[in-house]
């Protein structure tokens, strides 16, 4: 009897211990999820304010920065190879766009050419990190 109960013990313990580690799992890829979502609506805010307000300050780092959190927070929601890939075209997209206004912006007289070689080098970064993706 005592070896059905410690197996029985066991058995129950280890589904205990499985299902705290699923809803740790499924904690982490919610909280992820959000930070997926915030971070989009932060960035794409950020864009959307470029037309309309006069007093906005374009800020290519602070873009960057929002791209670059919205990418490693897509990357926490799956491991996935082809949503990794995904998530790092995403953000070499933005980085792409970022790059071409900056370029039109210096072009018209009003950017600066400083601002111009962090876009380069924020887009060469994502070049960088999904080649990393795509190689594993």
């Amino acid at each position: 009897m005592m070896p059905r109960i410690c197996a029985l013990a066991g058995l129950l313990f280890s589904f205990a211990l499985f299902t705290s580690v699923a809803q740790a799992e499924d904690s982490a890829v919610a909280n992820a999820k959000a930070r997926v979502e915030a971070a989009r609506k932060v960035y794409e805010g950020r864009w959307a304010r470029l037309p309309v307000d006069l007093n906005w300050r374009f800020d290519i780092d602070k873009d960057y920065q929002w791209s670059r959190r919205w990418l490693e927070a897509e990357r926490e929601v799956s491991d996935k190879k082809a949503d990794q890939i995904a998530a790092a075209e995403g953000h070499l997209d933005r980085m792409k766009k970022e790059e071409a206004y900056v370029k039109d912006q210096v072009s018209s007289g009003v950017g600066s050419p400083v601002d111009l070689s962090a876009a380069k080098f924020y887009r060469l970064e994502a070049e960088h990190i999904l080649a990393q993706i795509r190689k594993k």
